[in-house]
C-alpha cells in the first residue's frame, strides 16, 4: 500500500464521518459515566477535533489537585486524520496553557494525550477504565477499499456491517474489568438485523445502563468540511455500557433488536399480520423492458399484457389506469413475435443483474401472482402504514409491499390495524428512521406487526 493511497483514503473517510459532538451532549455523556472519578483512565478511540477529551480534561483539572503531568496520564485519544489530530492537540494544549503550563510543555502533553494513529489497527494493548466515543458512522462497503483491506484481517466478521460496529467491538474488548463505556451512536446498531450478532457478542461482557434518543439538530456541530445547514443523516442515541452482571445493568444485549422509544399501549394482540395475511414484495421487472407505457402496450397482443402500478401511482389515494403495463410471459413458452421483438430490442435497458439467460423472462417473474384479488399496497419508505387499494387485475411493481385481500373481513381487519394509533406507535418504535419523518418499512417488519383485538384503539 502506497502512503499517498492511505492518506487519500483517510481523507475520504474523514469527509464522510467528521461530525463532532456538541458540548452540552459531551457534558451529559461525561456525567453519565461519572467523570472524573477516582483516578480512572479515560480513552476516546475516535477523538476527532478533541471535543470529548478536551472537555474531559477541563473537568479533571477543575475537580482535582492533579498536576498537568498527572492529568495527562489519565486521558488518551486516538485520531486517524492528521488535520483533525492537529486540531485536537491545539485544543488540548490551549487547555493546559490556561491551567498555567508553559507553551512547550503544553504541546508535549497534548501530543502525549492525542495519538495520531488508527485505533483499530495501531492501538493494541490500549486498555481503559472508561471509554467515551462518538465513533464513525459509515457502512462497511462505503469505507475506502484501502482501509477495508487493512481492517479485514483484524476485525471480526460480525463487526463488519458498519465501521461503527468495528469501533464498538474493539471498545468492549479493550475495556478494563469493571469499566464503562459512554457512547453517542447511530440508532441502527440497536435494531438492524446486520448488527444482531454484534449485539450478541457485546452482550457477553456488557449491558446497557442508560439510553436516550438525541436530536440530530443539537447533538452535533458542523465540521469544517461539512456544508453549512446540512444535518448528518443519522439518528443518534446516547447510551452507557456497563458490565453485564453489575447492578446498574438495565437492558441486556442479545441478538434481538432493542427499541428505545417507549412501549406501545398495553393492549392484547391476537397474533401478527403474518398469521392472518400474506405480505409479498412486488416484482421488479425492468422499466422500458417488461414494464411498458400505454403507447408500447397498444402495439402488443392484449393477452400478453396486464395493467400495472407503482406505489407512487397510488399516492393520491386511488389507482388511475393507463400509465403502466406489464408484459406477461411464462417459463417454457415462447411469447408472440411482437413481444419477442420488443424484448430483444429493449433488453439492453436492464441492469446486468436483471438479465436472465432466457430473454423472455423478467428479472423477477410474476406469472404465479394471483391477480384475481385486490392488493393493499404499502410503500417501503413511508411516514405511516396507511395502505392504498389496488384493484383486482392490476400488478403491483418495484418492491412495494403488498397484501392480497381475499375477503371483505380480511380487508377490514388489516386496514383497521394498519391505520390504528397502536400500530403508528409500534412503527415509530421499530422501523428504521430516515429523514423528514419517513421510516424504512421492510417485509420482515410488516409481517411482525401485531394484530390488535377489535375495539382496542
Amino acid at each position: 500500500m502506497q502512503h499517498h493511497e492511505l492518506v487519500a483514503a483517510i481523507g475520504q473517510l474523514h469527509e464522510a464521518t467528521a461530525i463532532y459532538t456538541a458540548e452540552p451532549i459531551v457534558d451529559r455523556l461525561l456525567d453519565a459515566i461519572n467523570w472524573p472519578y477516582g483516578g480512572k483512565r479515560l480513552l476516546d478511540p475516535s477523538a476527532g477535533d478533541g471535543a470529548l477529551i478536551g472537555r474531559a480534561l477541563e473537568r479533571l483539572l477543575e475537580a482535582s489537585d492533579l498536576s498537568v503531568e498527572e492529568a495527562a496520564e489519565q486521558i488518551r485519544g486516538w485520531e486517524i486524520h492528521a488535520g483533525a489530530c492537529q486540531s485536537a492537540r491545539e485544543r488540548i494544549s490551549s487547555i493546559f496553557m490556561h491551567a498555567g503550563a508553559p507553551w512547550e510543555q503544553s504541546l508535549k502533553l497534548a501530543e502525549q494525550i492525542v495519538r495520531h494513529g488508527d485505533y483499530l489497527s495501531d492501538a493494541e494493548g490500549e486498555f481503559a477504565n472508561l471509554i467515551i466515543s462518538n465513533p464513525p458512522y459509515i457502512r462497511w462497503l462505503k469505507v475506502p477499499s484501502v482501509l477495508r483491506q487493512r481492517y479485514e484481517p483484524i476485525v471480526p466478521d460480525f463487526a463488519m456491517g458498519d465501521l461503527m460496529h468495528s469501533f464498538l467491538e474493539k471498545s468492549v474488548r479493550t475495556l478494563a474489568p469493571g469499566g464503562s463505556i459512554g457512547l453517542v451512536v447511530a440508532d441502527r446498531v440497536l435494531s438492524n438485523i446486520n448488527a444482531s450478532r454484534l449485539r450478541l457478542e457485546m452482550g457477553r461482557q456488557v449491558a446497557i445502563s442508560k439510553i436516550e434518543r438525541l436530536s440530530v439538530a443539537s447533538a452535533f456541530y458542523r465540521a469544517k468540511t461539512r456544508r453549512s445547514g446540512t444535518l448528518p443523516r443519522v439518528h443518534p442515541v446516547m447510551m452507557v455500557l456497563v458490565p453485564k452482571d453489575s447492578k446498574e445493568a438495565r437492558i441486556q444485549l442479545t441478538d434481538e433488536p432493542i427499541y428505545i422509544d417507549g412501549e406501545e399501549p398495553a393492549r392484547e394482540a391476537l397474533t401478527t399480520l403474518n398469521d392472518v395475511a400474506s405480505v409479498l414484495m412486488a416484482p421488479w421487472i425492468g422499466k422500458g423492458v417488461f414494464q411498458v407505457s400505454q403507447e408500447v402496450a397498444d402495439r402488443l397482443p392484449p393477452d400478453s399484457i396486464v395493467p400495472a402500478a407503482e406505489s407512487a401511482d397510488l399516492a393520491g389515494g386511488s389507482y388511475c389506469p393507463g400509465k403502466w403495463y406489464a408484459i406477461r410471459t411464462r417459463p417454457g413458452q415462447e411469447p408472440p413475435e411482437a413481444v419477442r421483438e420488443h424484448l430483444l430490442r429493449e433488453r439492453s435497458r436492464l441492469a446486468q443483474r436483471g438479465r436472465r439467460r432466457n430473454p423472455w423472462l423478467p428479472p423477477e417473474t410474476f406469472h404465479a401472482w394471483d391477480l384475481s384479488v385486490p392488493y393493499l399496497v404499502i410503500p417501503r419508505v413511508a411516514r405511516t402504514l396507511t395502505p392504498r387499494l389496488l384493484p383486482a387485475g392490476v400488478l403491483p411493481l418495484n418492491h412495494a409491499l403488498c397484501i392480497p385481500i381475499t375477503s371483505d373481513a380480511l380487508h377490514e381487519l388489516v386496514v383497521r390495524n394498519l391505520c390504528s394509533e397502536a400500530t403508528e406507535k409500534w412503527l415509530s418504535n421499530r422501523a428504521a428512521r430516515l429523514e423528514n419523518g419517513f421510516f424504512q418499512v421492510s417485509a420482515r417488519l410488516l409481517r411482525s406487526m401485531p394484530i390488535w383485538r377489535a375495539g382496542s384503539d
